[in-house]
């Protein structure tokens, strides 16, 4: 698993955006520049929260997806999904999560049972392999999560942090709303 991190938000630097800030068309509605530059705290957020979490699930030799359907197999139902229910359970579309079961299975961490009640259904199952090194990864995992964020669990902080969510997801929503 490289440690490359390859997702890359595209933002101007702060003299760029000065240039480009300055040189908006007048447009009969008044455009706040520090409504720009907290966007563009968020997307820088975003980023950095993005390759953080790719380092940190790279360091167990995983994807952030990998671990998550290893995660979720381990704690419910045995070790055994369909991939449609992993799918929904972790909140990715039945394609990526052919793609991501489809590694899982090359590891040797997962496997493929025919179902035997409909042939033409799949049931995956942890393999001994694939419980090991969930298993392993699992205590450093969440005491390396716990002591990074452990301070925004304060309650002050914590609710805080719930309104600038819940304000973000309200922009989001505005900056989509009219796509089709």
């Amino acid at each position: 698993m490289s440690n490359k991190i390859n997702k890359k938000i595209i933002i101007p630097d702060r003299e760029s955006r000065k240039m480009i800030f300055s040189s908006l068309p007048e447009s009969g509605e008044k455009i706040d520049t520090a409504d720009l530059e907290a966007a563009i705290m968020v997307f820088e957020t975003s980023e950095k929260i993005q390759n953080a979490l790719h380092l940190h699930f790279s360091r167990y030799g995983f994807t952030q997806a990998r671990f998550i359907v290893l995660l979720t197999m381990l704690a419910g139902k045995n070790g055994q999904y369909s991939p449609l229910e992993l799918a929904e359970r972790i909140g990715v579309r039945p394609p990526t999560m052919t793609g991501i079961l489809d590694g899982l299975v090359k590891e040797g961490f997962i496997e493929r049972i025919a179902d035997a009640s409909d042939r033409r259904r799949v049931n995956l199952s942890l393999t001994p392999k694939g419980k090991k090194k969930i298993t392993a990864a699992m205590p450093d995992h969440f005491k390396k999560i716990s002591s990074a964020f452990g301070n925004l669990q304060k309650r002050k902080n914590l609710e805080m942090l719930k309104e600038i969510t819940a304000e973000i997801n309200s922009s989001l929503l505005l900056l989509t709303e009219s796509l089709p």
